[in-house]
């Protein structure tokens, strides 16, 4: 190769890829298309991305030094955000670093009782139009009395008085039919066609989308991929600094998104034998930041104070615009935004539950980096954002990881010891969120972990049938250590810095719900669910997250994990005017409340920081 350039191979994917000399082999594997966990977006803060070097290692960075344990560095481990590369090389990606495809979740059956089926988006025949044309002086305003009523406002186009023109005049009209949705047309279609129409959810890791029959409502199939935009950071933050940094880094974040979202269209026609013409519908929903992004539109405002959206009601767009891979015209419907974190998928997972249908008060949580609570009745309906960090997510813990091949999920004792129950059935590479939390409630029951969250020494476990937990404890002067398992390639531990970040997260959520129902001048017991959203409130504990202080000390009964209720609600609008018109309305009356300005927020933060006495 040339001095200015090497060429980079990565293994085990065999992928090569040519980059100029001493570019980092995080920003390598980015333009190979290679996912690498790193939850600080490679900015060198979490030590997630590790990879080896076949050979020439350049010395150890001051990053490295602090973040890879002596192990990592005798066995040639490195850091791809700071290693650069200065020839041509070979990278090996390790099994807790790359490849890491997490536990997606996706749609299920679930609807909403009570919803009709009808889609926004509707086909009528041009049959017949040629003979009552001799009665009438524009074949426009005759089209729209058909496919509106006599006082339709069907928004009109030069294509489409172009096209109804032949149309209704064409020898095979009787085969035509006019696609039209929300008001406006769309084009035309032959009359023995199906229609289809896809809801998709776009998260901040995954992004999933589910193939509609519009005139069944039927499920066709779904479809998941990771969300490409990963490789420039985990979180919302670090794509709002990333399109601030790079002068392309809006179109990068919004072609990586596009893309992922193609590759979902093109297995949904694929598994469904669907061509990509028959699609005219799409529904979106995403938080903020997210639907931003997906629409080309920069989300930097909402990095900076007073953190304002571009727009809370996207704009009406076609698949074209976008560059979507289904029929050009096809109607892209965005669902509204309450506030700048709290999104789309909000009012998706308010409107699929019925939360403001209901006269009972109900609460959603949404646990993630960002923990959306959504609390109220259809008398009043309160949201709000609470920055959770990642550490619920198995970022910025030692041992973290996402809910991947590989992660602790469960942890539970038996004989006296911790036993744990991995994604995959294989070794455990590391502990995700649901894991965390089951390990914490485990050693707060077990007195192994103090209220105040401090990790207790071997001597200090007063009880003989703690023998086994007490062989686990290693004691260093910046706090002690629990270790979850060990072999001869790895030991995973749970740090005290680790509880530390656990009890800021779970803080942040507890103080937020306790704002949030204070607000609302509710107790525990005014509250009829607790709706658990999203992968975390799937796969979580309810005992352990009311064990560690996560949620209130509701009933268990009352906690309902229910999945992925914010692409349920892009379902529903998909499939229900009625439901569209719905989620216009939630995110108007939807009260957002800032915690960041509530005096008490810090005060119920402090609190909700310690565990309860098991």
């Amino acid at each position: 190769m040339s001095e200015n350039f090497c060429k980079i191979t990565f293994r085990p994917v065999n992928r090569t890829v040519r980059v100029n000399t001493g570019t980092t082999v995080w920003e390598a594997a980015a333009k190979a298309d290679i996912f690498l966990d790193a939850p600080c977006g490679g900015r060198g803060r979490c030590g997630k991305c590790r990879i080896r070097l076949d050979e020439g290692r350049p010395p150890l960075s001051d990053q490295e030094r602090k973040l890879l344990s002596s192990e990592d560095i005798e066995r040639g481990v490195r850091l791809a955000c700071v290693t650069r590369v200065t020839k041509d090389s070979i990278v090996e990606i390790l099994p807790e670093s790359g490849g890491i495809f997490p536990q997606i979740l996706e749609f299920g059956g679930e609807g909403r009782e009570g919803t009709l089926l009808d889609p926004p988006l509707r086909k009528v025949a041009l049959a017949g139009f040629a003979d009552r044309l001799r009665e009438s002086r524009s074949s426009d305003s005759e089209v729209i009395r058909e496919i509106t009523g006599a006082n339709g406002n069907t928004e009109t186009s030069l294509e489409f008085l172009k096209l109804t023109a032949e149309a209704v005049h064409a020898p095979h009209a009787s085969q035509t039919a006019v696609i039209v949705s929300d008001g406006r047309f769309l084009g035309l279609t032959d009359i023995n066609r199906a229609v289809y129409g896809i809801a998709l959810d776009v998260g901040t890791t995954t992004v999933v989308g589910a193939l509609m029959d519009l005139k069944s409502g039927e499920q066709l199939s779904v479809a998941s991929r990771l969300n490409a935009q990963a490789v420039h950071g985990a979180d919302t933050i670090s794509r709002i600094n990333f399109c601030a940094a790079r002068a392309d880094g809006l179109h990068e974040l919004n072609r990586r998104v596009v893309g992922t979202v193609n590759e979902i269209v093109e297995e949904l026609c694929d598994e469904s034998a669907v061509n990509p013409g028959d699609i005219w519908e799409m529904t979106v929903v995403g938080n903020t930041t997210m639907v931003h992004l997906f629409l080309g539109v920069t989300p930097q405002y909402l990095g900076r104070m007073p953190y304002t959206p571009v727009f809370r009601q996207p704009p009406r767009v076609d698949a074209g615009q976008l560059e979507l891979k289904l029929n050009p015209h096809a109607n892209v419907h965005v669902l509204p935004c309450i506030g700048s974190f709290v999104g789309a998928d909000s009012v998706g997972v308010i409107l699929s539950r019925g939360m403001v249908r209901s006269d009972r008060i109900n609460m959603a949580v949404d646990i993630g980096t960002n923990g959306e609570i959504l609390i109220g009745s259809s008398t009043r309906m309160l949201a709000s954002s609470t920055a959770a960090g990642p550490a619920l997510e198995g970022a910025e813990i030692s041992c973290g990881m996402r809910a991947a091949a590989g992660a602790i999920e469960r942890v539970t004792v038996e004989n006296g010891d911790v036993t744990f129950k991995v994604i995959g059935n294989r070794d455990p590479i590391g502990v995700c969120g649901s894991g965390l939390v089951d390990l914490a409630a485990t050693l707060l029951q077990h007195e192994v972990l103090d209220p105040s969250g401090r990790l207790l020494a071997p001597d200090d476990l007063a009880k003989p049938v703690r023998a086994k937990f007490a062989k686990r404890i290693i004691s260093r002067p910046e706090g002690n250590e629990f270790v979850i398992y060990k072999d001869t390639n790895r030991e995973l531990r749970l740090t005290q810095r680790d509880v530390r970040k656990i009890q800021l997260a779970k803080g942040a959520i507890r103080a937020g719900i306790e704002i949030l129902k204070d607000e609302l001048g509710v107790a525990n017991e005014d509250i009829n669910a607790v709706f658990l959203a999203g992968a975390f409130g799937n796969y979580i504990s309810k005992s352990s997250a009311v064990g560690i202080g996560l949620l209130p000390p509701f009933p268990l009964e009352k906690i309902k994990p229910v999945g992925n209720a914010a692409g349920a609600g892009a379902k529903l609008a998909l499939l229900s005017r009625q439901a569209r018109l719905e989620a216009r309305e939630i995110a108007g009356r939807t009260e957002h409340v800032e915690l960041g300005g509530k005096p008490a927020f810090q005060n119920a933060f402090a609190d909700a920081m310690g565990f309860p006495t098991p």
